[in-house]
């Protein structure tokens, strides 16, 4: 049917691709994570592969940022999706304090592993994929 929020298209596709580009993020890096490679053969690639996935995403997001501000009077977003964000926001902020933890007991006793340099990618991807995701159900939510 057709939307019947202001912006209500624009917010889907923005988190729809968040979701695929954290899912994308954090399949790269878990490929990664099981490469018989010493870290320090591939770790300068964890920057740009944070970048490139996630650019689009940036790109999108931050296009939609922008719009909203700007077309702040004509309503772009309406009060429910701020109230959206704000819990998808608070989602993925409580839920990086268990992320954190893992990542740092999974790198603490190998001071050479996989975890030393991945934890990054995987923080950024799994708190993106937390976001939109979350963004996205409490926007469907009634």
């Amino acid at each position: 049917g057709q939307s019947t929020r202001p912006g209500e298209n624009l917010f889907n596709a923005v988190h729809v691709l968040g979701v695929v580009c954290a899912s994308v993020g954090l399949t790269i890096t878990m490929k990664m994570g099981t490469l018989d490679l010493p870290v320090d053969a591939w770790k300068w690639s964890v920057v740009p592969v944070i970048f490139i996935v996630a650019l689009p995403y940036a790109f999108v997001f931050l296009s939609w940022l922008y719009g909203v501000r700007k077309e702040a009077d004509a309503g772009l977003m309406d009060e429910k999706q701020k109230t959206d964000l704000l819990k998808a926001g608070t989602t993925a902020w409580l839920s990086s304090f268990p992320i954190t933890v893992i990542l740092f007991l999974t790198s603490y006793g190998d001071a050479q592993g996989a975890g030393t340099v991945l934890w990054l990618p995987v923080y950024l991807f799994a708190s993106l994929l937390i976001f939109s995701a979350g963004a996205l159900y409490f926007f469907r939510k009634a």
